[in-house]
């Protein structure tokens, strides 16, 4: 069938959009527990309530669903189980909220996320000062308390004199761990508000962008400001209460050393404090280093997404290797940038960890040096030693802080200059202007570019413009079929977009129209979704309506054919779909079902299709940017211009009709009732039936605890046998060291080892990651039919660097096992549901990116339709989905963490009891009470510590499932030819095809596609393959380049058996096989890349490729080689993208 674009306009309104239950239903329905309020019913209901936002119990319901899986391993934790979305965190609240905040902040960035945050930012921030103020008065309690031992030393029971500090010990360290906990969900809470909030105004923004705002822009770079840039304003928000709450406690604490010890303490402080100018150099270094890495990222990102988009191109012209090459080649640079940056950053870690012990050392050096009744108690010196600790997270994390909030900066900016691209003017085009009688008057210039003044006054300046087309002239009338002609690159498509209002206009244009217009794109869009969504596209059903659009598309047929009817999943892209049918679906999305099916509407037909043009009321010929010439078919003939250039072109189109001359009425009515019209039978399916349509499968995850074979994998991929010794080595380290230090340094923490084992395993996992480009290339291509491109697209960038977070974190497993085990209840209770919440959070991700992939895909067209605010919607859905997903998640470790160092506060209380009670019978002197003190609080610290990492861990380990899932794909034939089988350099000499009795089917249990199939080609023959869809012409290139084998039969080239063969000689051999397919494929980069994606040709060769397909603009020479192709083509014309694919096969010289 022809290249049609079709755009319809009536003045019947539409049903204002909205999003019905059965296209976009809630995945999650349970209320956020939080969000419900006790009110004034009972004291019961409002401490019960209190207790379960404090201690986080509500997730006992989830915790106690998961734990049924050590039972019965048929019980799995979906997201039905998990709670919704709190209020506060809904997408479609903080996406009204965010444009309200932007418009009152003048359209300040930084002002819009404050207002945002304040609801849950600020609570945080008075729940961080509650756990400042409890961490700064403890130590002074544990002194009062050590002063009592001093003074009562030798008494015996001293409970009457501490049982006030034992007991203020005790609740400030609950407190502590209440508020250090809530102000830790609420800071999530914080950042997940922020995180969605920008990625659905990114999203919008991204619909609404004018081809200048689109200029240098991919989606790869919308892909990485939605997955990246939006993390690192979470991670920011995250911990932004540090940036004051760190100087403030430092600050506390140096008052409170020096009332200590007087100005000795400034020698320790001073030392702790000089790291930050070391931290902020550090970060202005990681930086420089992370931006270059940055932009690395972005290249191999962007080869990915263009890889897996075009994966069907990609296997047909074997460009697996080639682009596994570039991408490996990609990846080595930004490896060395990473391995710079972590070494810069863990010798940086050498020095932070040390430090603390060195101040500590001259601070007890220094107070007793300065003065001799300086005397170094058991209190002075544990309540030091318990001070200079305090301060030592918040100066160690400093560099963190800093490099966090840099990056944050950095995306904040990125973010900003992205919401500041241009978008289409919605004035340009007016809708209120039209007469009764017109749905379209168009008068004046279009230019792609930049916008430019009046052509007729200033043809050198709109010359600068990169395309014009100008002196246009002409109207649609209410039931008229116009149609537009010319020749590739003539401004056909570029008159479309500036009526829909996608290009700039020239001074003096005007573009008046109907407000409901329907747009079919010569590329057809269609949506991952069944066909019935994808003819709807968010408006209501009407079944009678909808079954005369289907009878009128010719639809009726290839829905009969279809498992489920109109139910049936057509695939991402429409792969399951024929170039035909998916062009049926978008023709009848644009039929306008309640006029009329078009008689009302007037209809305008971009068409290479000369012999329709007697059927036409009327037809606009452009050449060269120009309108030649506009009125009905008669006037056509015998119209004459004054331009040689125009007139040629006029005699091309009218010796192109005198050869197509038919009785087209008859024959296409003719074939309309033999066709189209099918017996009474509804191809309207029920809901019962949907099941049979579903060809896109549930994410597959694992369920309960990280499996052993898990842990495995990861160790060997972090280094095997040398990963322990290097454990070993540096822990033994370790403890030695600590030998010497104890009593002075302990408090302060002595520890080199994570640090530079971290360096050296980091740079290990890095390398030894599981290559999972190559599993994923050469699967079939039935696997990227039924998988969407957003969930593979996840699992490399999510997942991936999930598997590089985790290797700092495993080894703090190996634990005694007898103190652990008076917490293994907590923690087997918690873990059977922690990693399946890890794993729900991480699938909840994949559709979050398809949506973004799809609506980036398909802009154009949703914008033609004016369903900006359906896919909106979707997208803020699918983002719901994850911050619930995320939410839940964080309250299951807040769950463990209150309750781990709430024993802890116990373990701490229990100690000072029995230090106050049982100190003479033991023979406690001071300093060992205050060793017991320290151990004891200490003792809390490292194995909450341990059994959050521990869980953390198990959780993160999820990704190494995911990306071994990958690992594991069925894969394609064997790409290389077995030595017996082997052909010679020439082969194919001549190009005889021949089919024998060829059977095929494209999956188990589905109908064979081809059936007892042959025929002959002769060598240098042409033969057409011509049917209807669905008789098998796409099978029969499946089955010749072995997308799909086939199930019995043979095919023969040249006499050779191509199932004998290696992929590598039957897809993309030099002077082999070529295919174009019908939907023109194209890379990011310039014409030259395009043509030659791997720079094996002469620059020569290119240029005659492209004279021999009369490119526009082939004339120019080498400067045309390189002019930049933006991705998807979209600055070219379809027929202009169709014949670079052509010149890529003209290079190619092949024998078929």
């Amino acid at each position: 069938m022809p290249a049609v674009k079709r755009i319809g306009h009536t003045m019947c309104r539409r049903s204002t959009m909205k999003v019905v239950e059965d296209e976009i239903s809630p995945e999650l329905r349970r209320p956020w527990p939080e969000d419900e309020d006790p009110g004034a019913s009972s004291l019961a209901a409002a401490l019960s309530s209190f207790y379960n936002r404090w201690t986080y119990s509500y997730m006992n319901e989830i915790f106690a669903k998961g734990a049924l899986q050590k039972k019965d391993r048929t019980v799995q934790l979906t997201q039905d189980d998990l709670f919704m979305t709190p209020e506060l965190n809904e997408a479609t609240r903080l996406n009204e909220r965010f444009w309200v905040c932007y418009e009152e902040t003048n359209r300040n960035f930084a002002r819009t996320l404050w207002l945002l945050s304040k609801p849950t930012f600020i609570p945080a921030g008075v729940c961080q000062l509650f756990s400042l103020t409890a961490q700064l008065i403890i130590p002074l309690l544990v002194r009062k308390l050590l002063q009592a031992a001093e003074k009562f030393s030798g008494v015996g029971n001293i409970i009457d004199e501490t049982k006030y500090y034992v007991l203020g010990i005790f609740l400030l360290s609950m407190t502590n761990a209440l508020c250090t906990h809530r102000y830790q969900l609420l800071s999530y809470q914080t950042g997940i508000v922020i995180r969605t909030a920008v990625a659905c105004a990114v999203y919008e923004h991204s619909l609404k962008l004018s081809p200048k705002g689109r200029e240098g822009l991919t989606s790869g770079n919308v892909t990485n400001l939605v997955a990246t840039d939006t993390q690192k304003l979470f991670e920011v928000f995250q911990q932004g209460h540090m940036i004051w709450a760190a100087p403030l406690g430092i600050s506390i604490v140096v008052v409170i050393l020096f009332v200590l010890i007087g100005p000795s303490s400034f020698v320790g402080a001073a030392i702790l404090i000089g790291l930050v100018p070391l931290s902020k150099q550090v970060v202005h270094v990681i930086v420089r280093i992370r931006r270059k890495r940055v932009a690395v990222a972005d290249e191999r990102i962007e080869i990915i997404n263009a890889m897996l988009q075009h994966i069907k191109v990609t296997k047909l012209n074997n460009y697996e290797d080639r682009f596994e090459t570039r991408v490996r080649e990609a990846r080595a640079r930004e490896m060395a940038l990473i391995r710079k940056e972590q070494i810069v950053w863990g010798f940086t870690m050498v020095i932070r960890v040390f430090t603390p012990v060195v101040a500590s050392f001259a601070t007890y050096t220094t107070y007793v040096l300065v003065d001799e009744g300086n005397i170094m108690t058991a209190s002075t010196v544990f309540t030091i030693a318990l001070l200079l600790n305090m301060i030592k997270f918040p100066i160690n994390e400093a560099g963190v802080l800093l490099s966090k909030a840099a990056l944050g900066v950095q995306a904040m900016h990125r973010i900003s200059m992205f919401m500041k691209r241009e978008v289409n003017d919605a004035h340009a085009v007016s809708t209120n202007d039209v007469t009764t009688k017109q749905v379209l008057q168009v008068d004046g210039a279009f230019l792609i570019g930049r916008r430019l003044g009046d052509p007729t006054n200033n043809p050198d300046e709109v010359a600068t413009a990169s395309f014009t087309l100008s002196g246009i002239d002409f109207s649609v009338n209410r039931g008229e079929v116009v149609a537009v002609v010319g020749s590739v690159a003539s401004g056909k498509s570029t008159l479309l977009q500036g009526v829909l209002g996608d290009v700039d206009q020239a001074d003096g244009t005007t573009v008046a129209r109907d407000d409901n217009v329907a747009y079919a794109s010569q590329t057809p869009f269609v949506l991952s979704a069944t066909v019935r969504q994808n003819i709807l596209f968010g408006s209501p059903f009407d079944e009678d309506r909808y079954e005369r659009v289907l009878d009128a598309c010719c639809l009726r047929p290839d829905l009969l054919q279809f498992p489920a009817g109109d139910l049936t999943e057509i695939g991402e892209r429409g792969v399951t779909m024929s170039g035909g049918q998916r062009q049926r679906v978008s023709v009848a999305r644009a039929v306008d079902i309640r006029s009329g099916l078009l008689k009302e509407s007037g209809v305008l037909l971009v068409t290479h299709a000369v012999h329709v043009l007697p059927q036409v009321d009327k037809i606009l010929v452009l050449n060269e940017g120009q309108q030649v010439f506009f009125g009905t078919y008669e006037e056509l003939q015998v119209f004459e211009s004054n331009n040689p250039r125009h007139m040629s072109k006029l005699k091309s189109i009218r010796s192109s009709m005198n050869l197509s001359k038919m009785d087209i009425s008859s024959k296409s009515s003719e074939r309309h009732k033999g066709v189209c019209n099918s017996p009474a039978q509804s191809a309207v399916a029920r809901s019962v039936d949907a099941k049979k349509g579903e060809i896109i499968a549930a994410e597959q995850r694992e369920h309960g605890g990280a499996a052993l074979s898990v842990w495995l994998l990861w160790f060997r991929y972090a280094g095997g046998f040398m990963f322990i010794l290097t454990q070993v080595l540096f822990m033994t380290g370790d403890r030695g060291h600590r030998g010497i230090w104890r009593y002075f340094s302990e408090p302060a923490g002595w520890e080199p080892d994570p640090v530079l084992a971290g360096i050296l395993r980091d740079g290990r996992v890095h390398a030894d990651i599981p290559d999972c480009k190559k599993p994923v290339l050469h699967a079939p291509m039935s696997y990227f039919d039924t998988t969407p491109l957003g969930r593979v697209l996840n699992r490399f960038w999510l997942v991936a660097g999930q598997i590089v977070m985790i290797s700092l974190v495993p080894y703090l497993a190996v634990v005694n096992l007898c103190i652990f085990s008076l917490y293994i209840i907590i923690l087997r209770h918690y873990r059977w549901s922690a990693a399946d919440l890890q794993r729900l959070d991480a699938v909840s991700r994949s559709p979050i990116q398809a949506s973004l992939a799809e609506g980036l895909d398909g802009a154009f067209t949703i914008k033609a339709y004016g369903k900006n605010s359906f896919f909106a919607a979707q997208f803020q859905q699918h983002n719901n989905g994850n911050s619930a997903a995320m939410l839940n998640f964080v309250a299951s470790r807040r769950w463990l963490a209150v309750r781990i160092e709430s024993m802890g506060a116990v373990v701490i209380l229990c100690a000072s009891l029995f230090i106050s009670v049982f100190t003479e019978q033991l023979g406690l002197t001071p300093g060992l009470t205050g060793l017991l003190l320290v151990w004891a609080s200490g003792f809390t610290v490292v194995l909450s510590f341990l059994i959050t990492s521990f869980s953390e861990a198990e959780a993160a380990i999820t990704s190494m499932e995911r990306m071994h899932d990958l690992e594991q794909l069925p894969q394609e034939s064997c790409m290389e030819t077995a030595c017996e089988n082997a052909v010679v350099e020439t082969w194919p000499a001549q190009g005889e095809l021949a089919f024998h009795d060829v059977s095929m089917r494209y999956r188990e249990g589905l109908p064979l596609s081809l059936e007892d199939l042959s025929f002959t080609v002769e060598p240098r023959q042409r033969c057409a393959v011509v049917g209807r869809t669905g008789a098998g012409k796409s099978s029969l290139t499946a089955a010749l380049f072995r997308l799909v084998e086939i199930e019995r039969g043979k095919i023969t080239l040249d006499g050779v058996d191509l199932s004998t063969l290696g992929l590598k000689d039957v897809r993309g051999r030099r002077n082999g096989m070529f295919i174009l397919p019908q939907d023109p494929a194209v890379f990011s980069g310039t014409i030259r890349t395009n043509i030659d994606p791997f720079n094996i040709h002469e620059e020569s060769d290119i240029l005659n490729a492209l004279a021999s397909v009369k490119f526009p603009g082939a004339q120019d020479g080498v400067a045309l080689l390189d002019k930049v192709v933006e991705e998807g083509g979209s600055n070219f014309s379809v027929g202009e993208l169709q014949l670079l694919c052509l010149a890529r096969a003209m290079i190619a010289s092949p024998r078929l």
